[in-house]
């Protein structure tokens, strides 16, 4: 007799039927405009339960204990490690699960207002720990190759990286700099190995690049370029994907630094399935408007490498 072995175990059958009575008992109803609540305060997100009722459920501790144990809140792996089946490579990072993680570790209740400030948060945790494995040999080094008119934009964008704090807004020139950057490394670790289908890999894959960096398990092989005799380093491919990543902006977007704004770039389109493809009437019926975040942000907009 076969039986089945449960994984997703981490909330019990009475803990998830008390949370449904909790759900049932809440306030809040579809199309509701949050300013107009009075009980817009409450600690316990509109419920007609109290703070007490909600803790007596026990719903809450295994709450923290999914958030603290298991990475299934942001597109990354859905089981634990123990589960015995393969799922699939195609998950993201755990950056979005950290960014999580911890603003949900910052208060004890959270109501619709620190929710809503969950959801669009735009601090991209893949730049905070990408950048100082990207530039670890460049905060203090000034032995360059490139052109003059460089020398001082290079030292620009690196001062600008150092003091960012991550995030992916549309005023600021950071948020540019470091995706042209990781998106120049990653298409030069690959393109030796992998050819023109690089171009297959449309998105900063903060992941891949962070096994590299990290040299895990031996992935800093990537940054070897097979064709040539020298043994290259993952810190000389890093360097010049930097100076490639700067002249492409510039190239584009002109020499002003302060110029290069992320919203300039990353762009939400709304076409017309009919009329968006005509020149003149595309200019009416099509939306465009810039937007903040990115792949690895909880305000998630997925970047496409067309730079």
């Amino acid at each position: 007799m076969s039986h089945l072995n449960v994984f997703d175990d981490k909330v019990p059958f009475i803990v998830r039927d008390n949370l449904w009575n909790y759900c049932i008992n809440s306030t809040y109803r579809l199309g509701w405009e949050d300013t107009d609540v009075p009980e817009k305060y409450d600690l316990n997100i509109h419920s007609h339960w109290s703070v007490d009722e909600l803790e007596s459920t026990e719903i809450l501790p295994h709450f923290k204990k999914c958030i603290d144990e298991t990475d299934w809140f942001t597109n990354n792996k859905l089981s634990n490690n123990e589960f015995p089946l393969h799922i699939s490579y195609d998950l993201v990072s755990n950056h979005r699960f950290f960014r999580m993680q911890n603003l949900f570790a910052k208060r004890e209740y959270h109501t619709f207002e620190s929710f809503k400030e969950i959801q669009i948060d735009n601090i991209s945790t893949s730049a905070r720990i990408l950048i100082p494995l990207l530039a670890k040999d460049l905060w203090y080094s000034q032995v360059l190759e490139i052109d003059n008119k460089f020398l001082n934009l290079r030292k620009e964008a690196i001062d600008l990286l150092a003091e960012w704090n991550g995030e992916m807004s549309i005023y600021l020139p950071q948020p540019l700099i470091f995706y042209t950057w990781a998106a120049q490394f990653q298409k030069m670790v690959m393109q030796d190995e992998i050819g023109k289908n690089v171009n297959w890999f449309n998105s900063v894959n903060s992941n891949f690049i962070e096994r590299v960096l990290r040299n895990i398990n031996g992935a800093s092989a990537w940054c070897d370029i097979k064709q040539t005799s020298k043994l290259e380093t993952c810190e000389e491919i890093s360097s010049k994907a930097l100076d490639n990543a700067l002249v492409t902006i510039a190239n584009k977007y002109g020499q002003d630094i302060k110029k290069w704004l992320w919203g300039n770039y990353h762009k939400a389109y709304f076409s017309d399935k009919v009329l968006g493809k005509y020149p003149i009437i595309s200019y009416l019926t099509n939306i465009v408007f810039e937007v903040s975040g990115g792949d690895d942000t909880l305000s998630m907009n997925l970047s496409l490498i067309h730079i």
